[in-house]
């Protein structure tokens, strides 16, 4: 029975994931969905924590999900005061499960071998395949906002982009497909072109370079033949990188959206995040009360004190949670990074973890990360942590 609990649970996220076409959002489908989904999740959670031996960056995760939790308990059971219009009472709480609490689950599945190294590879398909479909929802939700706002646009940033170059470090387990590898990478990096989404294409580009050199890396002591594989992996870098090329110059002269973005970057146009930083970090910095320095606003405490989020996760919990909790975040991705640069450099979980470090590390300095792990980032990060330090872990040998 346990091994078919992975694919539920997976199978149970995806149609959560595709709300809007195959369940209506935020109906009574959706939310029961979900909340089984917290339930399974919660549970190999405490089994993950109280009957395995994490490693050390999971075992402070779950410090910081327990203490987001109780923060997010707060705004449940006391009520949200003048947030009430702003956010729902289990926003906070609901997006920290989301995004946490799946990391756990696929700890488990994998530790106990009921989720196999080939199972999520053909999981990974269908991820493309599911992401894919969550760009084009999210790009249906926008275009009728913007129809109801009496615009005619029909070019617009989508936020749907993240989703997909959240799917990158999986591509890393197709390592003996590099033509099946290439493929999925670009069409991947395709659709994050499209959304229009400046954080998303430049994690891409950086998940894609730090991907091929990897593989290039690995590949030159993985075969003894090598002159064929390596010969066949370059020509398929050629290709995808000529493809890209040709992508963005196809897109500039037929998009003037596109153009417009490029304009922005180089222009310096932070979309205002540069405002909202100075602002919360002059908040933070000036705070007198030392409980609110060191614990901060509680729940969404941004939008006490400004009509934004801070998008970035540092400002984010200072405010929210403050300096004690960031700390404590900042120790999580020490301890990260840390396990990046001591593992084995040939080593396919050192590309997966060094793909999901570029994502979310670099989202959390101008975007939300910590709140918006997708489970397909999540079960790479699961794997890796899996098979770290396993004899069994899929290392490239000469």
């Amino acid at each position: 029975m346990n091994k078919y609990i992975p694919h539920i649970y997976i199978i149970m996220w995806l149609l959560y994931n595709l709300q809007g076409f195959l369940i209506p959002v935020g109906g009574m489908a959706s939310r029961t969905l979900l909340l089984l989904i917290l339930v399974i999740s919660l549970y190999y959670f405490v089994f993950a924590n109280f009957r395995l031996k994490l490693p050390k960056p999971l075992k402070i995760l779950s410090i910081l999900v327990a203490i987001f939790t109780l923060y997010g308990l707060e705004p449940i059971l006391f009520g949200t005061g003048d947030l009430a219009f702003k956010v729902a009472p289990f926003g906070y709480l609901k997006t920290i499960l989301i995004s946490l609490l799946p990391i756990y689950a696929f700890y488990v599945f994998f530790n106990q071998g009921w989720l196999s190294e080939k199972g999520i590879m053909r999981w990974t398909v269908v991820f493309v395949a599911v992401a894919i479909g969550q760009y084009y929802i999210g790009r249906q939700q926008l275009m009728e906002r913007i129809i109801e706002a009496g615009s005619n646009r029909e070019e617009f940033t989508n936020n749907a982009g993240y989703i997909l170059v959240s799917v990158l470090p999986l591509l890393a387990l197709f390592w003996r497909k590099p033509f099946f590898q290439y493929v999925l990478l670009g069409v991947c990096m395709l659709y994050v072109l499209m959304g229009f989404k400046r954080g998303a294409i430049l994690s891409g580009a950086l998940c894609s370079i730090w991907f091929i050199f990897n593989s290039f890396s690995a590949e030159s002591g993985s075969y003894r033949s090598g002159g064929r594989q390596m010969f066949a992996r370059f020509l398929l870098t050629v290709i995808i990188i000529a493809s890209a090329v040709y992508a963005v110059q196809r897109v500039m002269m037929t998009s003037d959206y596109f153009n417009y973005r490029v304009q922005q970057t180089v222009e310096g146009d932070s979309s205002l995040r540069d405002i909202h930083y100075n602002f919360f970090w002059n908040y933070f910095i000036s705070e007198t009360s030392p409980l609110r320095f060191l614990f901060g606003y509680g729940a969404n405490g941004t939008l006490t004190i400004w009509s934004n989020y801070a998008h970035n996760d540092w400002l984010e919990i200072a405010i929210n949670n403050g300096l004690f909790v960031l700390l404590i975040y900042a120790y999580y991705w020490i301890s990260l990074i840390r396990m990046f640069f001591k593992g084995n450099r040939r080593s396919v979980l050192i590309m997966m973890l060094g793909m999901f470090i570029i994502i979310y590390f670099i989202r959390s300095i101008f975007s939300m990360s910590y709140g918006d792990i997708t489970i397909y980032a999540a079960s790479a990060l699961a794997y890796a942590m899996v098979n770290y330090e396993s004899k069994n872990g899929v290392t490239i040998k000469k």
